[in-house]
């Protein structure tokens, strides 16, 4: 089994995003499962998932579950975007396209993890464009939640922040769509960082704001 190809020098190898599943029977109790790795295209690389091992069976299942779990996710977001865009339709409000933005984001980011679906929606798409979305819905989905929550308690979030953090999503883009997947996978700890110091932000002034009351009509 394989996913992309191996390779001694970058022009030989080939990357690829894909899970793959193997079945064998070992001839003894004790054998070595060799895992060959190359990378040349991303500074963070090497195997994505763990091993799993088991009888076809179970192995299967496995296959199954992640792959029913992504898809049910996909449905749901799917629902919610119809939805928000119907009652845009009658009612023009900010927010619901905000909604909207976030379960896109969200769902780019369960269609090219997991196991990896959109290979089936998109079967022309290439790797290097699979971890540019990948990296762009990382950017996005942090500021994007931030604006829902400061539209509903504007009280009690500051707009300056969500503006420090757009210049600071839109910086992340350029460079992303810019440099070579070799260069920008490089500031992978920076944005997980950024989104964490949103996360813990977003949550803390939740908090504040369910403390002093409820949510403004939006």
């Amino acid at each position: 089994a394989h996913s992309g190809i191996i390779g001694r020098t970058p022009q030989t190898a080939e990357p690829e995003n894909k899970l793959q599943s193997f079945i064998f029977t070992p001839e003894t109790d004790n054998f070595d499962i060799i895992l060959n790795v190359s990378n040349f295209t991303q500074a963070l690389g090497g195997a994505s998932h763990p091993l799993y091992l088991g009888t076809p069976e179970k192995i299967d299942y496995i296959n199954h579950i992640v792959v029913g779990r992504d898809y049910f996710l996909l449905g749901i977001f799917f629902i919610t975007v119809s939805l928000c865009l119907l009652i845009y339709v009658v009612r023009r409000k900010i927010a619901l396209l905000l909604y909207v933005a976030m379960c896109a984001l969200l769902a780019t980011r369960t269609a090219i993890n997991g196991s990896y679906p959109i290979h089936l929606m998109l079967p022309h798409l290439s790797y290097y464009a699979d971890v540019r979305l990948d990296y762009l819905s990382l950017y996005w989905l942090p500021d994007v939640y931030y604006w829902i929550l400061l539209i509903l308690y504007p009280r009690e979030f500051s707009r300056k922040v969500g503006i420090v953090y757009l210049v600071f999503a839109i910086a992340m883009s350029v460079l992303t769509l810019m440099l070579p997947v070799s260069s920008f996978t490089k500031l992978l700890v920076l944005a997980h960082t950024a989104a964490f110091i949103m996360g813990f932000a977003c949550i803390y002034m939740l908090i504040q704001a369910l403390k002093t009351g409820g949510a403004d009509t939006p």
